[in-house]
């Protein structure tokens, strides 16, 4: 009787409902809507992460190996984590916590530290948009010590340098520059799509901060690395429309404080003409209304392209992008 009940188990464990082809298979799933983050509206990809999380999860709740286990929860935690950004992207930053709660958790049971770094990130710009930039600094350092591969320390640096700014902490912004600039820029073989940093992003972090300290020597700066980004992004071969705008936004900007209104206009037309509605996240359009506030606060502002430009970017700001029917459900709910 014993020896049978130790059959009985032998074949209950070896039971599963998962094989190294599914896994393969959805470890591919993750990599393709991470990649689609970088062309498709935010909207779009939400929409397509929560059929995808759904069969993770599923898979889950069934019997499979530990060592499968692990990798059906970093899966599972990839995709949270991408809905957390899809849904702070898109102006919902309850609901990109909650996500991100979620993406915190399977990345402790599957034991792997760059989902905690991306998905501390995503957080950390939660808390940044919403003016909150001690808890936006605490949530970086706390996932420094993961940063040990492909472009995390690039990411977390970056970060803590226009935190640092928004803080006017000068020093602290120059030694989180620092370590960006002596960080990988190479995606590991494990960071597809929007899980890698772009160093275009990078670029336009440093200029945001630059700008955010001031001062001549820093504002042209501030131009440099905006231009660097705009450059390094309008040359993909898919243009990240979100990314694009950014940068144009940040050069926009810089040349703002510098007094150069003529160079503005030219800047920002392209956002405002290209830039489709689906695509306005909460990072385009917090640097949208930033800029606009600053123009129409400009000694120049009476001046007709002045007013026509802040008039443009008052049209631009009123139609941001907007979730899918889940996302606003479960906000409503």
């Amino acid at each position: 009787m014993a020896a049978e009940e130790s059959a009985q188990f032998r074949r209950w464990s070896a039971a599963t409902n998962v094989d190294d082809d599914v896994l393969e298979q959805m470890e591919e799933d993750v990599a393709e809507i991470a990649r689609r983050y970088l062309v498709d509206p935010p909207a779009s990809v939400f929409s397509a992460l929560i059929g995808a999380r759904a069969d993770v999860f599923e898979l889950i709740a069934g019997r499979q190996s530990p060592q499968h286990t692990m990798s059906l929860y970093k899966v599972g935690g990839q995709m949270c984590a991408l809905l957390a950004h899809a849904s702070a992207d898109l102006g919902h930053p309850h609901a990109a916590n909650t996500h991100a709660r979620t993406a915190l958790h399977c990345a402790e049971v599957a034991g792997y530290p760059p989902l905690r770094v991306y998905t501390r990130w995503v957080q950390s710009n939660v808390a940044y948009w919403g003016g909150r930039y001690d808890d936006a600094a605490g949530l970086v350092e706390s996932v420094l010590s993961d940063a040990a591969s492909g472009t995390g320390l690039l990411r977390l640096a970056s970060q803590q340098a226009r935190i640092e700014a928004a803080r006017q902490n000068s020093s602290g912004v120059s030694r989180a520059l620092a370590v960006a600039a002596g960080a990988s820029a190479d995606p590991t073989a494990d960071e597809p799509g929007v899980f890698a940093f772009a160093t275009g992003k990078a670029a336009y972090y440093a200029s945001e901060a630059h700008r955010e300290l001031g001062g001549t020597s820093s504002l042209d700066t501030a131009v440099n690395w905006a231009e660097a980004a705009v450059e390094e992004f309008i040359t993909e071969r898919r243009p990240n429309a979100q990314f694009v705008a950014a940068a144009r936004i940040d050069l926009a900007r810089a040349f703002l404080a510098r007094g150069d209104l003529e160079a503005v206009a030219e800047h920002l037309a392209p956002v405002l003409s290209a830039t489709s509605s689906d695509q306005r996240t909460v990072p385009v359009i917090g640097r949208a209304k930033a800029l606009n506030g600053l123009l129409d606060s400009h000694p120049e502002i009476e001046a007709s392209s002045a007013s026509a430009l802040a008039e443009a970017l008052t049209d631009f700001c009123n139609a941001p992008a907007t979730g899918p029917v889940e996302l606003e459900q479960d906000s409503a709910g």
